[in-house]
């Protein structure tokens, strides 16, 4: 189901009702590095919620979604909630350190 919002956002083409994040008009900017994939039917409530980051800081075009939250939709507007629970696991010192331990360079 959500193999091609998977494909589009790695071929990096714009895909509104597939993906997106939040910019800094909404909800006051807190929530700038998260990200959401949802469902393929247009009204579906199933939504894979995560996080932008950049582990290789020497190459500042790769990005990784870590995808930390499945969540179902309930109302129209996106409940702050999930993004509250996403930005904590996101700034969490531990999933830092894990994110930086699995994308460090193997000799």
């Amino acid at each position: 189901m959500f193999e091609t919002r998977f494909d589009y956002w790695l071929s990096g083409k714009p895909y509104a009702r597939g993906y997106h994040g939040w910019d800094k008009s909404e909800f006051q900017g807190k929530y700038t590095n998260c990200f959401v994939f949802t469902g393929r039917e247009e009204r579906s409530a199933k939504r894979f919620y995560g996080f932008l980051d950049n582990p290789k800081p020497a190459d500042s075009r790769y990005r990784v979604c870590i995808l930390v939250r499945s969540a179902a939709k309930t109302k129209n507007e996106t409940d702050e909630i999930d993004l509250k629970i996403v930005e904590e696991i996101r700034t969490s010192p531990a999933v830092q350190k894990a994110v930086k331990h699995y994308f460090e360079e193997k000799p």
